[in-house]
């Protein structure tokens, strides 16, 4: 078996791109001008609720305090670094269609998904009661 030739070009046009894209998705929640059309809309919590106050919590080792704003979210931002990481490598060197056929990608994308699901299934035990309530708007 041969190994791998390596690539004739990087795709450093792709990468780059991509990188302004998640540098961009980071930011915005960070920033002043942010805030939840759900939340501001209807006056209650979306299924994310919290999810900045957590990670914020978590980044400054405050743990409890953390799962308490949302404890699915550091789980979820954990995911979205190793999908952002992994589709980066592969758009540098294979180029930016590639990221939707590799297998370790998709994989995390499904991971993602399971992870939304049980983050909307808190939402609604938190509304049941559960967990300390819904996160205060």
């Amino acid at each position: 078996m041969h190994a791998a030739a390596p690539p004739s070009r990087l795709h450093v046009r792709d990468a780059a791109a991509l990188a302004a894209l998640y540098l961009l998705a980071v930011a915005y929640p960070l920033s002043p001008l942010a805030s939840c059309p759900i939340a501001t809309t209807l006056h209650a919590p979306c299924p994310g609720c919290g999810s900045t106050r957590s990670i914020l919590s978590f980044l400054h080792g405050h743990f409890a305090e953390s799962f308490q704003h949302n404890a699915v979210a550091p789980f979820i931002v954990a995911l979205i670094g190793l999908f952002a990481a992994r589709s980066l490598q592969v758009a540098i060197f294979q180029g930016f269609s590639a990221v939707g056929r590799d297998r370790l990608a998709i994989a995390i994308a499904k991971g993602l998904a399971v992870l939304w699901g049980v983050q909307f299934l808190v939402y609604l035990a938190r509304f049941a009661g559960l967990f300390g309530g819904p996160e205060p708007v």
